[in-house]
């Protein structure tokens, strides 16, 4: 018998090989195995199951497993919290995410910005930008710090939901979150422009992408490889071969090489 020779320590570690190498059934029964024979699930494994339930469509199973934690000897604390907080919204199941905070917001103390961060991409992967505002708020009025990747992740959401619903309005809307951003000390980065580079060419916007382009060398924000990329991308499909080759001269002349 596997489970009897094995220490709580050493099954655990069997259980996340199995669910690493998305081996399902062994998984399900060991942890069956693990909660007959009384043993300690560690915080460290239920988040790796519960992340592994989740990209497989089995939330219900991992939200199962979490409700019941007290039957795997397995605290619900901070940790366990934060960890199907982040595999449901790693999947975009915000809502289901946020109705695991609204019975767990006492436990939380110190891995508040983690949680709220989750829940933000979460909402962000459904592009929904008015679910993923209420998020910043909710986060600015608990005084925790919205930084860069707080403010990547909105304006992510923000502009894919207008290159499918209002493509007009992609660089004004983009433009408005850097100058809030900035009223927060934090300076956009490339990161943030190629965002809203991405989605431009997506919509075939050549002059708003060229414009955009200049304005991150004007604002003091390099261009990365990337940035050229989008750029040289959108005049190629558009039929400007030769700017799109100017783009291409230009990026190779700053240094910058796509990766091998």
């Amino acid at each position: 018998n596997l489970g009897s020779e094995l220490e709580d320590r050493e099954f655990n570690c069997a259980i996340r090989v199995f669910a690493e190498k998305k081996d399902h059934r062994a998984v399900d029964i060991l942890l069956s195995d693990l909660r007959k024979d009384g043993r300690v699930l560690e915080a460290e494994t239920f988040s790796v199951v519960a992340e592994v339930l989740v990209k497989v469509g089995r939330e219900d199973d991992a939200l199962g497993i979490f409700k019941n934690l007290d039957l795997f000897k397995c605290p619900q604390d901070k940790t366990t919290v934060a960890s199907i907080v982040n595999a449901l919204c790693a999947k975009g199941h915000a809502k289901r995410a946020e109705g695991v905070l609204l019975h767990h917001k006492d436990k939380i103390s110190g891995v508040e910005s983690c949680v709220y961060k989750s829940i933000l991409y979460g909402w962000s992967m459904q592009e929904n930008v008015k679910e993923a505002r209420r998020i910043l708020q909710e986060m600015k009025s608990k005084n925790i710090t919205l930084d860069l990747y707080c403010f990547n992740t909105f304006l992510k959401c923000l502009c894919e939901c207008n290159l499918k619903n209002n493509p007009s309005g992609l660089v004004p809307e983009a433009l408005n979150v850097m100058m809030e951003m900035r009223t927060y000390k934090v300076i956009p980065n490339s990161v943030s422009y190629n965002v809203l580079l991405s989605c431009l060419g997506r919509a075939r916007r050549v002059k708003e992408s060229l414009k955009i382009l200049d304005s991150m060398r004007r604002s003091g924000c390099a261009p990365d490889w990337t940035s050229y990329y989008l750029v040289a991308r959108v005049l190629y499909l558009t039929g400007r071969f030769g700017k799109g080759n100017q783009m291409v001269d230009m990026m190779m002349e700053v240094g910058l090489v796509p990766p091998a």
